[in-house]
């Protein structure tokens, strides 16, 4: 194994242990991504 695809592999894992914690921000940031997208769309038409 590569160095490169050991640090891929650690990212992955350590990514995993925090979108366990995130998910409630990540879940936020969704619904105020489709909020600003609606807002677009609304000024575009």
């Amino acid at each position: 194994m590569s160095p490169i695809w050991s640090d891929i592999t650690l990212l992955l894992s350590l990514f995993r242990k925090g979108m366990s914690k995130h998910e409630n921000i990540i879940k936020k940031s969704k619904k105020i991504k489709s909020f600003l997208l609606t807002m677009i769309l609304k000024v575009l038409y």
